[in-house]
């Protein structure tokens, strides 16, 4: 399986729209998450699903608002969606599960801090999207993925106590951070640990970690991209 995220900043400025989807097509991934999205994006040969309409986002003391088309996170596929999934905010996070070959997943997708590191809720949201993971985990075939605002391999944007709520939560539910490596990535993709190895469970399979659009002419992110054979 191919899987990638990606901010695409709410397709500000909209010009970029055509350029973007051949960068995303130009990829060719099963099951591409992207945050900061909008409704308005289609990739041909491509199924979608987005987060509901969120009216506003507090910034800080003041309200700004989302535009009717824009989403926070959408996943698309070129699989088959079998069933949404609950989460405990379904305006910031998405989880379905895709049929994927032989296998059905689940996909959960989320922005964790809605403007930034530092913002107002994101101890409410961490603490719902942990609730969630501690739930979901038990299947074994669990796919996270979307915009942490958190770096695991340096200190490039982080919080120490986020970054090791994450982190105890991945050694608990048995996730990997396949990503993490990735210096001053804020964008990541989780998959329990029994996606990433064989059947016999002891040999790690073929893994592969790209990122792209690193000269952020799209976005103010890059995008990251993982295959697992």
């Amino acid at each position: 399986m191919h899987l990638l995220t990606y901010n695409i900043a709410r397709l500000q400025p909209f010009k970029n729209l055509e350029a973007l989807q051949e960068l995303l097509m130009a990829q060719n991934a099963d099951i591409l998450i992207l945050t900061e999205s909008d409704t308005r994006l289609t990739l041909n040969g491509y199924v979608v699903k987005h987060t509901n309409f969120k009216k506003f986002i507090e910034l800080k003391n003041s309200k700004g608002a989302y535009k009717p088309t824009e989403r926070i996170v959408s996943i698309f596929t070129k699989h088959e969606f079998v069933e949404e999934v609950p989460t405990f905010n379904n305006k910031i996070t998405i989880a379905w599960k895709i049929k994927l070959d032989a296998i059905e997943v689940i996909v959960y997708g989320l922005v964790l801090g809605l403007t930034g590191k530092g913002d107002m809720h994101v101890n409410e949201h961490l603490a719902g999207m942990l609730f969630d993971w501690n739930t979901l985990a038990s299947c074994n075939q669990l796919i996270i993925a979307g915009d942490f605002n958190t770096s695991f391999a340096d200190n490039y944007y982080v919080t120490s106590d986020i970054r090791n709520k994450l982190q105890a939560s991945f050694l608990k539910n048995k996730l990997v951070a396949l990503t993490g490596g990735i210096p001053n990535c804020i964008d990541h993709i989780i998959l329990s640990q029994a996606l990433v190895v064989t059947d016999n469970a002891k040999i790690c399979r073929n893994i592969t970690v790209n990122n792209f659009g690193v000269e952020k002419k799209l976005s103010d992110h890059f995008g990251v991209s993982v295959q697992v054979k």
